[in-house]
């Protein structure tokens, strides 16, 4: 399937977006990293009228030090990026803890931190950490701005506080607070999909370990991110113990209202989330003695004021968008439909057939491609947001027509390909994980496979087949 055509406006400004919200309201719908829109407007489970790109606008990405010792997130931040910087790290290392759970390194490589926040999504880690956490998020409109607690955001099962005119533009997650452990875990049937059951936990301890403060917050065990005041007061004034967490765990019985899926019945998930409760807590618990203040040392900055004083002129409205993308060292210029995907442009519009396409909504990798040299997956990404930017193809691998690449090579010699379907996606995303990686080991290369599926040889051949490519590296 493919989305139904909407209008299309790339608005460089916020204030260009909010003007189009506020003509349009409910018509339009927001894109930032489009991994969950997009997948939904290819099977047409979702059509909106209008699209409104917010990728453009670069005020609304970066991550600063906010003056109570926490940080402030754009909501256009990169999930990858977040997961990468050291503010994230130092002042809210629960946040830092929870991204690599986030689907696949691909998907976190487009997907944005206020679009996850703004889908609501309740098998998603982001909002469960934004509740952990007491985040608030600044939601923006023609009107004012203004901030919403996170208890407050997250209203229904896909449903928030957002009006139709307001773009969630930031996000503030408070300070650690002294003498505190965190910890998230959760459980998959696989590395990057949806966690059946997820819980993420803070707790403070005084200076003889028993607990003073505790939250709590479930994922995927309702239709929002599920706090559960139960299982924390059994905590308080009890010092860490075993019996300690399995009350915890009995106790956020009745706050949970697990849904159920083909996966997991819902007397499965009540049975994951008493694991899970007592596993998070042990390792929340561990952690509390091994912190200390950072307030001294943290630094503030003023934060960034995204809005100006007057609007500019409303972005023309586009049916037909002109674009021009560099592949694999070409600049090819074209017009294309904005519902166009990146994969079927690649294909049909340039030719290039390496990049194969089986789901069409994120799930397999066969159609993973590199943009800017991260690998993202061309089948939930639009040929318009490539305009401007770099794309690598399986094409472009290799160095001279007479020359394999390492990684081809590596393939070849060790039979790590039989159909070959998809061992294109497979080669792009493993391209800059050696390059960071020059000493992989077996379980790294394992994980950086996590969102490639390989329909007919396995994956032993495959990881020996990366063996050898990093081998062939290190040598050259």
């Amino acid at each position: 399937m493919k989305s139904s055509p909407f209008t299309y406006f790339a608005p460089d400004v916020l204030e260009g977006a909010l003007e189009i919200l506020s003509q349009h309201g409910s018509d339009a719908k927001l894109l930032a990293g489009g991994q969950s829109l997009i997948p939904a407007m290819n099977f047409r489970l979702t059509a909106p009228s209008m699209l409104v790109d917010l990728n453009r606008i670069s005020t609304l990405a970066g991550i600063e030090p906010a003056l109570d010792g926490g940080i402030r997130v754009g909501a256009l931040t990169r999930q990858a990026q977040a997961g990468d910087h050291p503010l994230v790290e130092e002042r809210t290392p629960l946040l830092h803890e929870t991204i690599p759970y986030i689907a696949h390194p691909q998907i976190r490589n487009r997907g944005t931190i206020g679009g996850s926040l703004a889908h609501a999504d309740p098998a998603a880690e982001l909002p469960v950490i934004a509740l952990a956490l007491n985040a608030r998020l600044k939601a923006v409109s023609t009107h004012g701005e203004r901030w919403i607690e996170a208890p407050d955001f997250f209203q229904f099962m896909f449903t928030t506080a957002l009006e139709p005119d307001e773009i969630l533009t930031e996000i503030e997650f408070p300070a650690m607070p002294e003498r505190a452990g965190w910890a998230f875990v959760e459980f998959s049937r696989r590395l990057g999909d949806y966690a059946l059951a997820g819980v993420a936990a803070i707790v403070t301890a005084d200076e003889n370990g028993v607990c003073t403060s505790a939250k709590i917050v479930y994922l995927n065990l309702g239709d929002n991110p599920l706090d559960s005041p139960h299982a924390a007061v059994t905590l308080v004034g009890q010092p860490p113990s075993e019996a300690a967490f399995a009350a915890a765990a009995e106790a956020a019985q009745p706050d949970l209202d697990p849904i159920g899926s083909v996966h997991a019945s819902p007397d499965y998930q009540r049975h994951l989330a008493k694991v899970l409760t007592k596993r998070v807590l042990r390792k929340a618990f561990e952690r509390t003695n091994q912190q200390i203040s950072k307030a001294a040392s943290r630094h503030t900055s003023k934060p960034t004021n995204q809005q100006t004083a007057q609007s500019p002129p409303l972005p023309t409205a586009n049916t037909q968008s002109p674009i021009s993308i560099t592949i694999n060292g070409v600049i090819h210029q074209k017009t294309v439909e904005p519902r166009l995907l990146l994969s079927d442009f690649l294909r049909h519009e340039i030719g290039l057939t390496g990049t194969h396409v089986g789901c069409e909504h994120g799930v397999c990798g066969a159609c993973t491609v590199l943009v800017d040299g991260h690998p993202v997956r061309s089948c939930l990404t639009f040929a318009v947001q490539a305009h401007g930017h770099e794309i690598t193809t399986v094409e472009g691998l290799a160095p001279n027509p007479h020359e394999l690449h390492p990684l081809q090579q590596g393939f070849w010699e060790k039979h790590g390909l039989q159909c070959g379907f998809c061992t294109p996606g497979i080669l792009m995303t493993l391209v800059p994980f050696l390059e960071t990686n020059p000493h992989p080991t077996e379980d790294q290369i394992r994980h950086a496979l996590s969102g490639n599926l390989c329909r007919c040889t396995g994956y032993q051949y495959i990881v020996e087949a990366v063996q050898v490519a990093a081998e062939i590296i290190r040598n050259s």
